[in-house]
């Protein structure tokens, strides 16, 4: 079925993306960052299914996030000096590299790395998308280029960055515990820009993962500490063929 971010529901040719095809399975114990807070007992809280697709024109990308307590992002305060950090609300956070896995740990490519303590090389690009709530959904995102001695984070409408850009991107509620996002990435946005679709075999480096808050927890404006630990999901350094 056609891909569409704009009718508050899942693309349909997702269901051919099951339990017997590839996809990334996220959760709080296998996948949280090093101390991290998180309820062993709780499994319908801070889970996330990561679904790809490609074809001529791009990428599609689908996060099926599991969560028990949706925070509203603040639209608000976007361009004003109380700000919001996307680690502080619900968010997915994407990495993605034109180069493989195997490419980027080559020691004879050291010097393109431009922030190595995070492996932010050349060709990264980062988005960091808020999932908000039915009511109070985000209208923009954050992406993040290289500078070239750090990555520099331009915060986009929706509509600018389809009209810029070529990418789209839609925030659904699925149901009671659940919410996703739809993502469609032209091959030309992809890390370092691709000309067209690559090569069958061509390994593209990606790491995804999610920021979650609960109701309390972010950071009000002007307060410099939450008061209350994210659980926060991460992959890493994988490829996608």
């Amino acid at each position: 079925e056609q891909f569409s971010t704009a009718d508050d529901k899942v693309s349909g040719f997702w269901e051919l993306i099951d339990g017997s095809k590839d996809f990334i399975s996220l959760s709080a114990r296998r996948n949280a960052t090093q101390g991290t807070a998180f309820n062993f007992v709780l499994t319908h809280d801070c889970n996330m299914r990561v679904k790809a697709a490609y074809g001529t024109d791009g990428l599609y990308l689908l996060f099926e996030i599991n969560d028990d307590n949706d925070v509203a992002w603040p639209n608000s305060l976007v361009g004003t000096e109380n700000q919001q950090f996307y680690m502080n609300f619900d968010a997915v956070d994407f990495l993605m590299d034109s180069r493989s896995t195997a490419e980027i740990a080559d020691p004879a490519n050291r010097e393109m790395f431009i922030t190595r303590s995070f492996g932010f090389t050349s060709t990264s690009k980062q988005y960091q998308v808020a999932c908000g709530t039915g009511k109070e959904r985000p209208t923009g995102f954050m992406r993040s280029t290289p500078d070239p001695w750090d990555m520099h984070a331009v915060y986009y409408t929706f509509e600018e960055a389809a009209t810029q850009l070529g990418l789209q991107i839609e925030n659904i509620k699925t149901d009671y515990f659940n919410k996703a996002q739809e993502w469609f990435i032209p091959w030309s946005e992809y890390g370092g820009g691709l000309s067209g679709e690559p090569a069958a075999g061509t390994k593209l480096a990606f790491s995804g993962g999610f920021n979650d808050r609960d109701e309390g927890e972010h950071f009000p404006p002007g307060v410099t500490t939450s008061g209350g630990n994210r659980s926060c999901l991460q992959w890493h350094a994988l490829d996608q063929q």
